[in-house]
């Protein structure tokens, strides 16, 4: 016929060119699948190392959580030993006290005796005081009583004497004071009566 012939090369090229085809195709598809394995196993250990993380903090959380148990139990304990030494404590205090309020009543009563006692007798001592200076006070305002009354009637008698001597020195002042005005009277009449007897001597002449 009519048709190409495809000489033997050429069959040999092609099928060499196929061939490097079907090798470069599968040694992508061996990439891919070394990559997807490469990629799986760093998962994988990803996974282990984030599990190895969690287990150690589970580790350290009940660790942890152990002691917080032991150091709360310790605490518990203190508490009710120091309960139980605070309670003893407060009952010693309680029967001190009462002891110590006991003796302090007793002391106050004796001492309150004992300054009764002692009050009595000072009362005693002030009233035979006060009573001997009540006397001598009495005595004292009945001798300045007298002092001031005859005090008294002396000044009223020398007040009286000086109205006296005061009223004789006005009647005397008014008894010169008369004698004065009266001596001027007659002077002046005199003068008066000169005076018209010398106009009349006038006249006649």
């Amino acid at each position: 016929g009519g048709g190409a012939t495809i000489t033997p090369q050429q069959l040999i090229a092609a099928q060499a060119k196929q061939n490097a085809t079907f090798i470069e195709e599968e040694e992508k598809r061996m990439r891919k699948m070394q990559a997807r394995q490469d990629k799986e196993l760093e998962q994988m250990m990803a996974f282990e190392i984030k599990m190895g993380e969690l287990q150690r903090e589970r580790d350290a959380a009940a660790e942890l959580q152990a002691r917080k148990d032991e150091a709360k139990r310790r605490a518990k304990e203190r508490a009710a030993r120091k309960r139980a030494e605070d309670k003893r404590l407060r009952e010693a205090k309680r029967l001190a006290t009462e002891e110590a309020e006991e003796a302090q009543r007793i002391a106050v009563t004796r001492a309150m005796f004992e300054k009764e006692r002692e009050l009595r007798a000072q009362r005693t001592r002030q009233e035979k005081v006060l009573r001997r200076k009540a006397r001598a006070k009495e005595e004292e305002r009945l001798r300045k009583q007298e002092e001031h009354r005859l005090q008294t009637q002396r000044i009223m008698q020398e007040q009286q004497n000086a109205i006296k001597r005061r009223m004789k020195e006005m009647e005397l002042a008014e008894q010169e004071r008369s004698a004065l005005v009266e001596k001027k009277q007659a002077e002046d009449r005199h003068r008066k009566q000169m005076r018209r007897a010398q106009m009349e001597a006038r006249i006649q002449r």
